[in-house]
């Protein structure tokens, strides 16, 4: 049976140092997030997004090595039963008149009652159309009310285009995105910025969108 895509997986492979190094910047962001903002400082100030709300997260430093991952087409089986669950239960009643008189022991690692499979990567698709859009919340001081309000703003995915938006391809199931740095500027600065990968495909039903947060500091 030929499997089709029914879900996007964000995909990063990452060295101990890597993983050592975004541990890091993870826990400087948290103290930043609990810090109060001072609303009559004159300087800009980031929005601390909380970026505990997304699954996918990428620690990022101006000047840091560039960020790759995938983006790939995968098949995702439903939920089973747990047949070693099913079987703990089943010596749990043989043995429960044998052990009632004993001490009671304490479980060990209590089995989950429904195992997920590993997903499958659908090599045999491509030209699945991805679009890619970058967003950030920003403090914005409404001109009518004179009162900060949240906005999100659009950002180019890669500064060097001018088009907001950039729409990719997969091949053999995979969309590689490789080289991805940023450069501070005046309007470009640290934070937590989010990148909305939509399937864009015309010719078929189109899979769940996935965002990846990405949080860079100086």
């Amino acid at each position: 049976m030929e499997l089709l895509p029914n879900k996007l997986l964000f995909i990063r492979a990452m060295t101990e140092e890597q993983k050592k190094f975004e541990d890091g910047k993870a826990a400087e962001y948290a103290k930043k997030k609990k810090a109060k903002r001072d609303p009559k400082k004159k300087e800009k100030q980031q929005v601390m997004t909380d970026e505990e709300q997304f699954e996918n997260k990428v620690y990022w430093s101006f000047g840091g090595q560039p960020i790759e991952f995938n983006v790939e087409a995968m098949f995702q089986g439903e939920p089973y039963p747990n047949p070693a669950k099913e079987l703990k239960e089943e010596e749990k009643k043989e043995s429960k008149a044998k052990e009632k008189n004993k001490p009671k022991k304490k479980d060990a690692k209590e089995e989950p009652d429904m195992l997920t499979p590993d997903p499958i990567l659908v090599t045999a698709e491509s030209n699945r159309h991805l679009l890619f859009t970058m967003t950030k919340e920003e403090y914005h001081k409404n001109e009518e009310t004179d009162a900060e309000e949240i906005i999100e703003v659009s950002y180019p995915f890669r500064q060097a285009q001018t088009e907001p938006n950039e729409l990719m391809v997969t091949q053999n199931g995979i969309c590689e995105i490789k080289d991805l740095v940023f450069e501070k500027t005046e309007s470009f600065d640290e934070g937590c910025y989010v990148l909305t990968v939509t399937d864009a495909t015309q010719s078929q039903k189109p899979l769940d969108p996935i965002k990846i947060a990405i949080i860079i500091s100086s």
